[in-house]
């Protein structure tokens, strides 16, 4: 460590590599290293060096001093924080990784956010999983089941997002998982709990198959390990009514219950705070009530067991048992129980609404049992979405507008369509009216620039399809349905393969994208190619979505925005009775844009 950047810097690259690597793996020498020293080399080596993979080698050396005290955290954050966003994204994405470890720092937090907006959708997916690791694993604020089924919620949606920006993600779709095993056990939903389960460790088998060192797996191991015995206690207590020895039943549950608090990470400090933290909700937010729901009028059987037998580890498992049933008023605890999980299952249908306030609002009620008054309060809450939806449909006056009058359009042409599959549609179409917006009112920003002419950074008259296609499907992944778009389906219908596709509740509606250089008027539109898409569509759910990237010289004035979207349709072939026609909407996008100052005239 006595050499000076200066000397490194000096050296070839090889030279630079292998010294960072011998250096590193001399951690005696390293602890008689003081702090300054080690910031006043490897600061300059992170900021100035090219190399991606030597600066990579410096923050993960920087997180291994951090964890073995040999520099402060505030030091290592310092650091990191100060890499740039437009840096490269392998180091970015390293960076981000290691931050996380950190998530009390509300710099850190705030670079996680700022982090989920990057144009590279490497570095946006990253921001986006370790965001959701801490949601679920960082649940210290959770003092209730709802508090805790929440964060588990908020967790699975930033989990979502990340493994849709790109591919292979199967860490997230792990974690993805785990949220929806958890949420299920809380609101009681046996069936997709047990599916959950199946799911995440079949991804975590794969992961495990894959992955070429199995330290980079340490902390999914231990919480599968925390899932699985909490997948065995939850299975014998909810089937207490059925057992026959109480003693050989309690102390298997005394068994599980001991090797799900006893996991740990004996090496990362950091990971092990993580695990701790979920345990402890594992622990008070789904065991605990599960025990008291289950055992509350077992108390004389627990104090017979407990006079009887001589096992340590039952023993202190029942009296934790007795413990927390004793703070709990038995009746109002199973009435609270029963009025949790409505709340819970009222969010499922209505995800906008807020189960503390549903909690509140069901306590109130004087009839819980009655059918009519639960449907009620749903019905409250449905309408207030609607109300919502409606007042800012789009985000946009504008779009609202447009909106309106295409609904109005698909249920004058298809009167018996499915309103299930008509909500859908129409959630697409919002977005993709909210797209078009966009692109005419946001500012020159990057994801729009290529809609401009070649004289201010834009790509002109050579804009691609391949260019409309990337910027509409991020702007797809950044909207509330981003679960149900996919791109480049081969062999989609009649062997042909479509652009994007959206596929939600078995409901399936194609999107095609063309760009035109020549004049453009819905006779040429519909002949040069609706067919096409009609292909894509007829085997569906008779609606399509139809994109046009216009790319003409813009020598007159565009048409005013209500009309750049339509519904159309082409003449079926056979002259048979037509009861289910297929309709295709209309969207121009206009490209090779001058700005508005070009359009004058100065003398």
């Amino acid at each position: 460590m006595e050499m000076t950047y200066e000397e490194y810097s000096n050296k070839t690259l090889h030279e630079k590599i292998i010294y960072i690597e011998d250096w590193i793996s001399s951690e005696h020498e390293i602890q008689d290293i003081s702090e300054s020293k080690i910031k006043k080399f490897l600061r300059p080596v992170l900021e100035n060096e090219s190399n991606s993979f030597i600066r990579i080698m410096i923050i993960e050396i920087l997180s291994f001093l951090t964890v073995i005290n040999q520099i402060r955290k505030t030091s290592m954050i310092d650091m990191l924080l100060d890499i740039e966003k437009n840096d490269d994204p392998f180091v970015i994405v390293t960076s981000l990784k290691y931050l996380s470890l950190f998530y009390d720092d509300e710099e850190v937090l705030e670079k996680l956010e700022i982090s989920k907006d990057s144009i590279n959708p490497d570095v946006s997916s990253e921001a986006y999983y370790r965001l959701g690791l801490i949601k679920i694993l960082d649940t210290s604020f959770c003092t209730n089941e709802i508090d805790f089924y929440n964060k588990l919620s908020e967790g699975g949606t930033l989990f979502k997002y990340s493994a849709s920006i790109v591919e292979n993600r199967t860490d997230a779709e792990y974690f993805y998982h785990i949220t929806n095993y958890l949420k299920s056990i809380l609101s009681g939903d046996e069936q997709n709990y047990k599916l959950s389960l199946k799911k995440l460790l079949n991804v975590s088998f794969i992961r495990k198959a894959f992955t070429y060192n199995e330290k980079y797996l340490a902390l999914e191991y231990k919480i599968n390990e925390i899932l699985l015995n909490m997948y065995e206690l939850h299975k014998r207590t909810t089937s207490h009514e059925n057992w026959l020895d109480y003693y050989k039943e309690f102390s298997k549950l005394a068994y599980y219950h001991s090797e799900l608090l006893s996991v740990r990470m004996s090496e990362n400090q950091y990971q092990n705070r993580l695990i701790s933290s979920f345990k402890k909700n594992v622990n008070d937010q789904i065991l605990r009530n599960l025990y008291i729901k289950s055992f509350n009028q077992y108390e004389l059987k627990i104090n017979i067991i407990m006079s009887t037998y001589d096992d340590p580890d039952l023993i202190q498992f029942l009296s934790f048992v007795k413990d927390v049933i004793k703070e709990q008023d038995s009746k109002k605890k199973e009435n609270d129980d029963d009025l949790i999980r409505i709340s819970l299952k009222i969010k499922e249908i209505v995800p906008e609404s807020n189960p503390m306030d549903l909690l509140q609002t069901l306590k109130s009620r004087k009839d819980i049992d009655s059918v009519e008054n639960i449907l009620s309060l749903v019905a409250q809450y449905v309408e207030n979405k609607h109300n919502h939806n409606i007042e800012f449909v789009t985000g946009f006056p504008t779009g609202a507008e447009m909106y309106n009058s295409l609904l109005k359009s698909i249920k004058q042409e298809l009167p018996t369509y499915s309103q299930e599959k008509l909500h859908i549609f129409m959630k697409i179409m919002e977005q993709i009216i909210r797209y078009l917006i966009l692109t005419i009112r946001s500012k020159r920003l990057e994801e729009y620039n290529f809609l401009y002419t070649e004289n201010y950074g834009g790509k002109g008259r050579s804009a691609s399809e391949r260019d409309l296609q990337d910027s509409l499907y991020k702007h797809f992944q950044y909207s509330n349905i981003a679960y149900g778009a996919e791109e480049e389906i081969s062999n989609f219908s009649d062997g042909g393969r479509i652009d994007i596709v959206y596929k939600v509740n078995n409901f399936t509606f194609p999107i095609e994208l063309k760009k035109t250089k020549q004049k453009i008027s819905n006779d040429s539109v519909r002949e040069k190619y609706l067919e096409q898409l009609h292909s894509y569509v007829y085997s569906y759910d008779q609606l399509g979505i139809f994109v046009l990237l216009d790319l003409n010289k813009k020598e007159q004035p565009v048409n005013d925005v209500r009309d750049l979207i339509y519904l159309d349709k082409l003449e079926p072939l056979y002259d048979i009775k037509n009861k289910f026609p297929d309709f295709i909407v209309v969207v121009i996008i206009p490209g090779n844009k001058p700005l508005p100052s070009d359009k004058s005239v100065y003398r």
